[in-house]
């Protein structure tokens, strides 16, 4: 059973966390679901929502009053209708969709600092951003 990281944030809207994540991810953009100036405070990250364990999810953001879903991955369908929904009963939620690869980075580039040690010797590297996998259209 999938367990997110969940974290209580200062507030701002759905919205601002995501600008945030764009310019610290450096990404062209992100999916974003739900009422986008919702006002977040505490948000999870599920890293996916592929069908699994939607319905966990959808019972953890009712529960925990979760506000906003950062994402790795997700379908269009369970928990993206639920929080479309939700935000048109003014029960506003958000889901934010950065990318598989996206969230990745940090931990790949976070490697360099051990990987001689865990290799046992010196092998000459350096972290190369993938860049955005996602083009987005206006």
């Amino acid at each position: 059973k999938e367990k997110p990281q969940t974290f209580v944030i200062p507030e701002k809207t759905a919205e601002e966390v995501g600008k945030e994540w764009i310019s610290k991810f450096h990404l062209n953009g992100i999916k974003a679901i739900g009422d986008l100036q919702t006002k977040v405070r505490k948000v999870a990250i599920p890293f996916h929502i592929m069908g699994q364990f939607d319905n966990q999810v959808i019972s953890r953001v009712d529960q925990e009053d979760i506000d906003c879903l950062i994402c790795m991955e997700l379908t269009d369908f369970t928990v993206t209708e639920y929080v479309r929904d939700s935000s048109m009963l003014n029960m506003p939620k958000a889901i934010l969709a950065i990318g598989h690869f996206n969230v990745e980075e940090p931990g790949m580039e976070y490697m360099l600092t051990y990987l001689d040690e865990a290799l046992g010797e010196h092998i000459p590297a350096k972290f190369v951003q993938a860049t955005d996998m996602y083009q987005f259209i206006h």
